[in-house]
């Protein structure tokens, strides 16, 4: 896993960290959860801009406390059918872990937050209500894996450890091997860009080529095309 430095420049992020506060996690995100104007609704509640899926918020409500760019050591595709994002394909990691030098090698933002903000998020992306889950990763070393939930994103692996905190992510019960792969729908992958040009020093043209590669998108977006996304 490479960190690529806090990048980010989100106001809605507060970069401070007290003393005794429990240190939570990284969570790894790698999809629409990359750019802040949709994190922050699996957290404050709401519907985020181009979705039509209304979220409960977490329990506690309260920003992140810091982000970070990384590449996770996993090949991202998109698949299945989303109806809060006009039926097209999303995001998700393939079971297998890549070296860290692979070109492979998912982009992803990392936001620190608590455990029970993680568990409220993973929650929600199953289609539970926050509160549901309490998920523990004390055991998980990185690679690491288990099940978690019977919903769309259950498998949760433990990524790494950055500054000594857990950094996990989840992704699908089945590999790409096995995957419906599907376009995605412009609204969401213009998540992926905005979030990518916000929290990375990538520009829109580079974002675009490295989205249209993305098996489930490869043939049906052009990198021309993902990257004029942004401007709408």
């Amino acid at each position: 896993m490479c960190v690529l430095g806090n990048l980010g420049h989100d106001d809605g992020v507060d970069e401070g960290v007290d003393e005794g506060v429990d240190e939570g996690v990284w969570y790894a995100s790698y999809g629409s959860n990359m750019w802040w104007d949709r994190f922050r609704c699996y957290l404050e509640g709401g519907a985020p801009p181009g979705g039509t899926r209304r979220h409960e918020g977490a329990r506690d409500p309260s920003p992140p406390t810091g982000s970070r760019a990384v590449r996770l050591p996993h090949r991202m595709y998109f698949a299945g059918h989303a109806a809060g994002w006009g039926g097209g394909g999303v995001s998700f990691l393939d079971h297998e872990r890549l070296g860290h030098d692979d070109p492979a090698c998912a982009w992803g933002r990392a936001w620190r937050v608590t455990r029970e903000q993680f568990d409220d998020v993973v929650a929600q992306e199953n289609g539970l209500l926050p509160g549901t889950l309490a998920i523990d990763v004390a055991q998980l070393g990185p690679g690491d894996w288990r099940l978690i939930a019977p919903g769309a994103y259950g498998r949760l692996v433990l990524v790494e450890h950055l500054d000594g905190v857990p950094m996990v992510t989840f992704t699908s019960l089945r590999p790409l091997a096995e995957a419906d792969l599907h376009a995605p729908a412009g609204a969401y992958l213009r998540t992926l860009v905005l979030g990518l040009l916000d929290g990375t020093d990538l520009e829109a043209a580079d974002i675009g080529a490295l989205l249209a590669a993305v098996p489930g998108a490869a043939g049906r977006w052009t990198g021309q095309a993902i990257a004029e996304l942004a401007q709408l």
